[in-house]
């Protein structure tokens, strides 16, 4: 008769292997769509990134945004699961609108909605930024919220 030990043991192995099967909620399904702004600060926001180039900030949000015919879409399995997410990108833009730069500046949850983002930003466009009757070269940090809503933001449903 195994000893009271090996039986503790052996159970403890039993439940350790039922929870590696096991599909539980992942814990990004747990993260509040308000927390999600703050998962990725604004001081984030508030470098350059790109050398060289006039950094826009969020008062020219609106304005940046509206020239972004091609939103990124939602990843399938991340709506499937009604996961929510935050990208913040860098953004830069030449003199004459076309993207000539995109750096993910901070993902939650990683290697899910990065993609979607890229994908989208590098299809766009952009506004022509004027300083003094002169088109310049710019940079923005944005960010997407997948799955919530904010005044800065670019908020996307699945």
């Amino acid at each position: 008769m195994p000893t009271p030990r090996l039986r503790i043991s052996s159970c403890l192995i039993l439940l350790l292997a039922g929870c590696a099967l096991t599909d539980p909620e992942p814990p990004q399904a747990r993260v509040s769509p308000v927390a999600l702004a703050s998962v990725c600060p604004d001081e984030l926001a508030g470098k350059p990134y790109y050398g060289n180039r006039e950094l826009l900030g969020r008062e020219h949000l609106k304005w940046f945004l509206s020239g972004m015919a091609n939103r990124p879409k939602y990843p399938r399995p991340a709506a499937a699961k009604g996961q929510p997410g935050v990208v913040l990108a860098a953004i830069a833009v030449s003199a004459r609108g076309n993207v000539e730069g995109t750096s993910i500046v901070c993902a939650y949850p990683a290697a899910v909605f990065e993609q979607s983002v890229l994908q989208a930003v590098r299809a766009n466009s952009y506004p022509v930024y004027q300083k003094d009757g002169v088109a310049l070269p710019y940079e923005i940090v944005v960010r997407f919220l997948f799955g919530a809503e904010g005044d800065d933001t670019l908020a996307l449903r699945p």
